[in-house]
């Protein structure tokens, strides 16, 4: 299961007069140390001061600057008349000049900036790092001291597990520090290798097409920790291993365990960026499940050293443990008591939930849980009648409670907060002394893998957003949220990367359907989650779109497949959903197919849909005010192209421009 994202910080419009810069600035009143420099062209793309702090219409220099400085900023910049920038210099310019050993000329995407003083000539001491100033950072992740966002982890496979075990973690902000040109050469050495040793071991094969998915990956991470947690700890070691021993048998088994170490942190990196600060790992009866659940925590744990603070903690299955697994579940618990990935409260209770479980009883829970020798908050996922008495009087062993189902609504209706109303007035949790109340968001479901596990749930309505919305003016009566999920291919509802070793399982076994691309939900994660955490709208800093539509009609008919129609295929449409982040007002164009269509934008997110049509992409352009292209982006997504063997309600996402 996963915790709470962080943020997409996407960019500011506006550049200042330069008539305006001629006006008097001797009568400032600046705090030590601060300076008037000059006036500088700004750009939509890639804003020269990523940090918007405010915008508002009693904005003064004064003011700017004064906050810039107790905040900790270097730089400061007032724009546009109401918006204030900052900037922070890097410690990241630890390159030695190529022709001077005894300088420093920058460092890996981080660049040292001299300017041209007016009457005299100063030289800034290359040699300190703090006199550098960093390249600029296209995105920043923030922080907030409110409620974890969880995201669930679906331990499917030994396969799947193993290659996507994340963590929650907060994390600070960055540059994206991987150089193209070294990937570049990487890429094609590893495919020089697999064509010169013609390699016959599917999971090695596997292995390098994980290395080209997420090749793409890596440019969507603004992460100052990705070159040191992913590069240097696990593809040059991989690289490194080729060189000294080329590719044989014995090499295999040691390259196949490094790569799912390299995708597990990949996951986490990903996560953290986003602003999800933990992972709750769902466990069932399998018996290689406890040494993926070890592999998670470690691999969360590594990471630590990098500034990532991501953590772990277990949701047992109780649909596929049963109520007798009592030494299975203390046994586990026992094994992460102790672990620094563990996720706590702030007074040392160790976090335990579950999916279902109920029926056990409360004695059962209870006695299991006292026997672990820790303390423990507890709070389960429990689908019990609360109608006639509470959650809390039913189970007093309970901590807390996690209403699983909320990131969707109950019918062929728009989400409401009823159910999250509802179970709120029947906990009767006394969230004062501790208890705690974690709901969940989720982009999707779908399921279609036996006669009664064939429906689809209403995801219309731009579902992600809007409960995530509901869930910002509602925070105070929350305290976490779960995503649902990072990784459950089988249900629809996975955020993550598609994993291509998931990918390849046939469809029927368990995996229902293909697996389609779902991370414009993650990459939209981040600005809300960091709206939810801070309990303020973020500033849009560089316009992207989010767009997602079904590739094939609800209203086809499929003889061929053996499970029947969908159950509640009329409660989603043929509909193309569309969120434009956008800096500022302007005029978004989308073509599919035959058909165009405008609509007005303006700063902020923007939501908009349409009658999906025959099409192989989808096209869009953003126009600002004055009708200049701040940018062309075309998606792969489809529709109405061809007919599916079985009957196929996933949805397919698209994002961009990165």
């Amino acid at each position: 299961m996963v915790a709470i994202p962080r943020s997409l910080l996407l960019g500011a419009l506006g550049s200042v007069a330069p008539n305006i810069e001629k006006r008097s600035r001797t009568h400032l009143h600046l705090p030590t140390g601060w300076a008037y420099q000059n006036c500088y062209k700004d750009s939509e793309s890639v804003r020269l001061l990523p940090v918007q702090l405010y915008n508002g219409g009693k904005n003064t220099v004064e003011t700017c600057v004064s906050k810039c400085n107790s905040a900790g900023y270097d730089f400061a910049g007032a724009e546009y008349g109401v918006e204030c920038c900052a900037f922070k210099r890097s410690s990241e310019c630890t390159a030695t000049c190529a022709g001077d050993m005894t300088k420093i000329c920058g460092g890996t995407w981080a660049i040292s900036i001299y300017r041209l003083v007016e009457t005299t000539t100063k030289e800034v001491d290359a040699a300190r790092p703090d006199g550098q100033v960093a390249g600029v950072t296209l995105g920043t992740a923030a922080t907030g001291t409110s409620a974890p966002i969880a995201g669930a982890v679906n331990t499917v496979t030994p396969a799947a597990m193993a290659a996507s075990t994340p963590a929650m973690g907060t994390t600070g902000s960055g540059s994206l520090s991987a150089d193209a040109r070294h990937w570049d050469d990487f890429i094609q050495h590893l495919v020089f290798e697999l064509e010169q040793f013609k390699f016959k071991h599917p999971n090695l094969r596997r292995t390098f097409e994980r290395i080209h998915s997420e090749y793409s990956l890596f440019k969507r991470i603004e992460f100052n920790y990705f070159e040191h947690v992913f590069i240097d700890t696990c593809w040059k070691q991989f690289w490194n291993m080729v060189d000294s021993h080329g590719v044989n048998q014995r090499f295999q088994t040691q390259a196949g365990h490094r790569a799912l170490h390299c995708r597990q942190l990949l996951y986490i990196t990903l996560a953290a960026a986003q602003g999800i600060d933990a992972f709750a790992l769902n466990m069932g009866a399998d018996t290689w499940e406890p040494a993926r659940m070890q592999d998670a925590y470690d691999a969360a744990s590594a990471l630590s050293s990098q500034g990532i603070t991501f953590k772990m903690f277990i949701s047992f299955d109780m649909t596929s443990l049963s109520c007798s697994n009592t030494q299975a579940i203390v046994t586990m618990l026992q094994q992460f008591a102790n672990h620094a990935a563990q996720l706590m409260t702030s007074t040392g209770e160790m976090w335990v939930s579950t999916f279902a479980g109920d029926a056990c009883g409360e004695s059962m829970w209870q006695t299991t849980l006292n026997s672990v020798g820790h303390s423990y908050r507890f709070i389960p996922a429990f689908f019990n009648d609360i109608s006639s008495s509470t959650m809390k009087s039913q189970f007093p062993v309970i901590g807390g409670d996690f209403l699983w189902g909320g990131g969707w609504p109950s019918g062929d209706t728009a989400i409401t907060w009823d159910n999250d109303n509802y179970r709120i007035e029947q906990d009767d949790l006394d969230r004062a002394s501790g208890d705690i109340y974690m709901t969940s968001v989720s982009p999707w479901f779908f399921v279609h893998v036996s006669s009664d596990r064939n429906y689809v749930y209403r995801a219309d309505d731009w579902l992600y957003a809007e409960r995530w919305e509901m869930l910002v003016a509602r925070r105070d009566l929350v305290d976490a949220v779960q995503i649902v999920t990072w990784n459950d291919w089988g249900e629809s509802h996975y955020i993550a990367p598609v994993d291509p070793v998931a990918a390849d399982i046939p469809v029927g076994d368990y995996y229902s359907t293909p697996q389609y691309d779902h991370t414009a939900f993650l990459y939209m994660t981040g600005y809300y989650a960091s709206w939810y955490k801070l309990g303020q709208q973020p500033c849009v800093t560089s316009s992207k779109i989010f767009m997602w539509g079904r590739p094939y009609s609800t209203s086809l008919n499929i003889p061929g497949d053996s499970l029947g129609p969908v159950d509640n295929a009329a409660w989603v449409s043929d509909t193309l959903f569309v969120i434009v982040f956008a800096t500022g007002a302007g005029q978004l164009t989308i073509t599919q197919g035959a058909s165009t269509w405008t609509a007005p934008v303006v700063s902020g997110p923007n939501k908009l849909n349409h009658t999906l049509v025959a099409t192989t992409s989808v096209t869009a352009v953003l126009k600002n005010a004055s009708q200049q292209e701040v940018f062309s982006f075309t998606a792969p997504l489809v529709y109405g192209q061809a007919s599916p063997s079985g009957y196929n309600f996933n949805v397919i996402t698209a994002s961009g421009p990165w």
